[in-house]
């Protein structure tokens, strides 16, 4: 679980938390968030998707 900031396009920050955990019987990630970041969600799913590189190539 790790906190996060985010500033939204008003300028305002929105702060919580963001919880990853790994499903390897599914081969994917699970996240929750507190919904205090609901309003920055599509940030915040994008900063996830570069943390874990989830649009690399596996075949490469």
């Amino acid at each position: 679980m790790r906190t996060v900031c985010v500033i939204d396009r008003n300028g305002r920050k929105n702060c919580g938390w963001v919880c990853i955990k790994n499903n390897p019987e599914k081969n994917r990630i699970m996240d929750t968030l507190s919904d205090t970041l609901v309003p920055v969600l599509p940030q915040i799913l994008a900063r996830i998707r570069r943390m874990f590189d989830l649009h690399c190539s596996p075949d490469a």
